[in-house]
């Protein structure tokens, strides 16, 4: 009778209502836990991902190293003091203005006058075009090409243009293979900027011109969109020009992988005519040196 009333006495404390707290007493337990994990989780994602979006650092940049190079020699193909030497394509016009110029009285400027992008059918796709002609000129003394732009733009997102060199030699360019065009130039609206394009692995025994355009943004223009582009100071230069044919690195430099490489794992660079004889890895968050090898 004893063993009975005990096992009736167990029987009685695990009613449903007692099995169904408990199992509300584990769930809650498994979320809060699960909860606490994932906050867990994300605090350290915080504070090891990087703030989004990345800013770019100018200073890291190919166009910072372009600009800032040494120029050896230079001769100055145009002043933008005359039209005679310019040709002009597109829906617009090209004059000299005096508004504003980087180097004398004038800059050559274009302007459209429609503002609606041509893109489709046949042909190239930019819309306005201005050409400077030269006598099929020998340019293999020098290795870039350098000019000044100041857009006036009303109504595009973004500011690119795009430079074209003919060459009449054997190689004549451009060719199919878009060698000697440099597209998807960025420029900033409302400032001089600075274009330099190093042209050193282009033919350039015979140059007969140079073309400067740019392709309008929208087929439906906006009432009060303009477009407008000033060009002074076109000159040819010689730099030590990026190294950038070929599977060699170029001298006294380093490749490696510029996404980083996951922890433990190899990691691998490929240099060339160094120098030095041991290197270092930095830490990029604290700067400190985490190896020094040979």
């Amino acid at each position: 009778m004893l063993a009975k009333g005990l096992n009736m006495q167990n029987r009685s404390r695990w009613t449903p209502r007692a099995i169904k707290a408990q199992r509300f007493t584990l769930a809650a337990t498994l979320s809060i836990f699960c909860l606490g994990a994932s906050l867990t989780a994300q605090q350290s994602a915080q504070q090891s991902a990087p703030t989004m979006p990345m800013q770019a650092r100018y200073e890291d940049g190919a166009e910072f190293r372009w600009l800032n190079k040494k120029v050896l020699d230079s001769r100055v193909l145009d002043r933008m003091e005359d039209l005679s030497s310019w040709s002009f394509a597109g829906a617009g016009e090209m004059t000299l203005t005096e508004v504003r110029a980087k180097d004398g009285r004038h800059a050559l400027r274009i302007r459209s006058t429609s503002n609606i992008a041509q893109v489709g059918g046949e042909g190239e796709w930019e819309d306005l075009v201005a050409t400077r002609k030269f006598a099929g000129e020998d340019w293999s003394r020098y290795n870039r090409i350098s000019l000044w732009v100041y857009p006036d733009v009303v109504g595009a997102p973004a500011i690119s243009c795009s430079l074209v060199l003919h060459n009449d030699g054997p190689h004549k360019l451009p060719d199919r293979y878009n060698e000697g065009r440099h597209e998807s130039i960025i420029l900033k609206n409302h400032v001089w900027n600075q274009i330099v394009w190093e042209i050193a692995p282009l033919d350039r025994e015979r140059v007969t011109a140079l073309d400067f355009a740019y392709s309008l943004p929208k087929k439906f223009p906006e009432p009060g969109d303009r477009t407008v582009l000033d060009i002074d100071q076109l000159e040819l230069q010689s730099v030590v020009a990026d190294h950038v044919e070929g599977w060699d690195v170029a001298a006294g430099k380093i490749a490696f992988s510029h996404s980083g490489y996951t922890t433990g794992t190899s990691k691998s660079a490929v240099a060339s005519d160094l120098t030095s004889r041991e290197f270092s890895i930095v830490d990029q968050q604290t700067g400190q040196i985490v190896l020094t090898t040979r």
